[in-house]
């Protein structure tokens, strides 16, 4: 008889699920990508780095140690410490070569860092988005322009919303690691929140039951809310080679605005 485990934790799902599961489960995203886009960073931002990168929502540190690698200074932040943990295990011989990413664990909402430290500020890989109030998430917001020194850049990479519902795959099944993986979305709140709810069928007949729910923003809902946090959007891509962002097809919508004093 299989048991199911489920993530709770009072609907903050992001609490539980970030753990040496989800590593396995996103095996497939890797150092590549996460090259090509602070490839295009050092193009577009390369002063700003170099005053000093927060990497929000660092998970296990793919980009932090591709940017360390880049001779930034980088302090990752995360909630979960077994993606952290992960992060520290995997530092590189060519990292430790150079300045390491400093690690810290936090809530976005209320950023353990200093005020006006960071010349340059990234959420990346659709870590924005994950709370259940916008209240939150304009938290989240004001909390990242605290930190980035006059004149420093924010940049967040969301999921584009329109090429999210038109392109939405109701359910699948993948077999990852001798794991059976359920996947089912939907879309909540009149097409607000894309909904993952998964089942992965784990060795000795135990089914854990993961709920993802993440909030999708028009291009003019964030860019009020980042008005409002005291920064001003500047430019906007549709992909991690720096692709023009189009509105109906591009997959990811990278946003990022300067604080301006």
């Amino acid at each position: 008889m299989s048991k199911s485990v489920e993530n709770q934790a009072n609907g903050e799902w992001f609490r539980e699920w970030f753990d040496e599961l989800y590593l396995q489960v996103y095996a497939h995203r890797n150092r590549e990508e996460a090259d090509r886009l602070v490839e295009w960073m050092g193009v577009t931002f390369a002063s700003e780095a170099e005053r000093g990168v927060a990497d929000l929502a660092c998970g296990y540190g793919r980009h932090a140690r591709a940017m360390a690698e880049r001779g930034w200074e980088v302090t990752g932040l995360d909630l979960s410490m077994p993606l952290l943990r992960r992060a520290l295990s995997e530092q590189s011989e060519r990292t430790a070569r150079m300045v390491r990413p400093r690690y810290v664990q936090g809530d976005l909402r209320r950023l353990p860092l200093r005020t006006s430290a960071f010349g340059l500020a990234v959420n990346l890989f659709t870590s924005f988005g994950y709370f259940s109030s916008d209240s939150d998430h304009a938290a989240t917001l004001f909390e990242m322009a605290r930190i980035l020194d006059p004149d420093g850049i924010l940049l967040l990479d969301l999921a584009n919303p329109v090429h999210v519902r038109a392109n939405l795959v109701p359910e699948d099944r993948t077999v990852l690691n001798n794991m059976e993986v359920l996947q089912q979305r939907s879309l909540e709140e009149n097409g607000r929140r894309v909904v993952k709810n998964m089942e992965i069928g784990l060795p000795g007949g135990t089914i854990r039951k993961v709920r993802e729910s993440v909030r999708l923003f028009e291009s003019e809902e964030i860019e009020a809310m980042i008005g409002q946090a005291g920064l001003q959007v500047e430019g906007v891509i549709g992909g991690y080679h720096g692709q023009p962002f189009d509105p109906r097809e591009s997959s990811r919508m990278i946003v990022w605005a300067r604080k301006h004093n």
